[in-house]
């Protein structure tokens, strides 16, 4: 635009500014830690309802199962895809419910959500933080259910699957 002398159509943000309501001041649900560095937070900040359980298996099926699979255990088509290369450059995908990320604090689970880790790319930028724990409950589920058995359930849920 021959408007301004830089020939922008607008004029920038002035720096250091945050659009209204987007300012980040909640370490934990944000970052996944409580100072905003360094200390993973141990539990999701946000309340684990049936609701983000079920948001979390849906997201997780959008954006992790193609490598981690369905079930979480590492065996995602993408992840058969590349080991059938055997190129010998295909680090693979990590089984979710293993001890090693079952005791990982739930903010080191989002970590890796939004910045990736290995071969795992970083999807901060496409899934929301809101997002990002419900996958984190998700997995979390998928983890408590690999260590259990049919009487764990209550006794009227054990009768209807009888």
């Amino acid at each position: 635009n021959p408007f301004f002398a830089d020939g922008r159509s607008m004029r920038g943000q002035p720096e250091g500014t945050v659009a209204q309501g987007m300012l980040q001041d909640d370490p934990a649900f944000f970052t996944g830690t409580t100072d905003g560095d360094s200390l993973w937070v141990d539990v999701s900040p946000v309340e684990v309802t049936r609701e983000l359980v079920d948001r979390g298996q849906e997201r997780f099926g959008v954006f992790c199962a193609p490598c981690h699979g369905l079930s979480g255990n590492g065996n995602g088509p993408v992840h058969i895809r590349a080991a059938g290369l055997a190129e010998g450059t295909w680090t693979p995908p990590t089984d979710l419910a293993t001890d090693v990320v079952a005791a990982q604090p739930a903010g080191q689970i989002y970590n890796t959500i939004k910045n990736g880790i290995r071969n795992m790319p970083a999807y901060g930028p496409q899934i929301s933080p809101e997002d990002r724990w419900a996958i984190v409950s998700y997995v979390r589920a998928i983890q408590a259910s690999r260590g259990s058995d049919i009487g764990d359930l209550p006794e009227d849920a054990r009768k209807q699957l009888n």
